[in-house]
């Protein structure tokens, strides 16, 4: 489900559509009874939260001079930690489509993600947005749990483990790299990501087995 929400977060065509839909109903003069600019901004904020597996709490406290031509710059990581997340080409490609959207908005702060109000909104309203769009496209009901924001940085980091295939070596050498990337103090907290890998978990479970045996032969 996460997947297809990830997909549905990625395309400028979805973005446009789901801007459009979570505006709402209109007042008579035509005018849409939620800031469309807006929610499109936030819809921006969340494919980049998909694209780099950042906490929600990193990419509010981002400033523009926080991205780089060597990447994003995260200056306020969990545990005080800093970090450079090195930016794919189709990222930064919405990045600055979304810089362009960003010098229109008046008095704009120095904070990366601005409102119509210029500043960042607050995780309060990150969270609101995101399950409004999971409701939206139906991946979550009116009541009860569903996708979470926090997911988009868990797929992110399953997604990445999954393209090393079926070599183990890779995978542990990714594994502390993926570490560094998210800013785990302890790699023991990268690991945990593995259990959410069944691929993964079968390589290892039957590359253990097949010691086992070699060893008792």
């Amino acid at each position: 489900m996460i997947r297809r929400l990830y997909r549905s977060l990625t395309t400028t065509a979805a973005t446009l559509a789901l801007a459009t839909a979570l505006a709402g109903p209109v007042t008579a003069q035509g005018v849409p009874t939620v800031d469309t600019q807006n929610i499109a901004q936030e819809i921006r904020q969340l494919q980049l939260l998909a694209s780099t597996g950042l906490r929600i709490s990193e990419a509010l406290s981002l400033s523009c001079d926080d991205l780089t031509e060597d990447g994003l710059m995260i200056r306020k990581g969990k545990f005080g930690k800093s970090r450079l997340v090195p930016l794919h080409a189709s990222t930064r490609a919405v990045m600055e489509r979304y810089l362009d959207q960003r010098r229109i908005v008046r008095d704009a702060g120095h904070d990366l993600f601005v409102l119509g109000h210029g500043h960042a909104p607050t995780a309060t309203r990150a969270h609101v947005v995101f399950v409004r769009i999971v409701r939206k496209l139906g991946y979550r009901n009116p009541t009860g749990p569903g996708p979470r924001l926090h997911d988009l940085r868990h797929t992110f980091a399953v997604r990445s483990l999954e393209t090393c295939g079926n070599d183990l070596r890779s995978v542990l050498r990714h594994m502390r790299a993926l570490s560094t990337y998210l800013g785990h103090v302890d790699i023991a907290n990268t690991y945990w990501y593995l259990e959410a890998t069944p691929v993964l978990l079968q390589m290892i479970a039957a590359t253990a087995e097949q010691t086992w045996i070699g060893g008792v032969a």
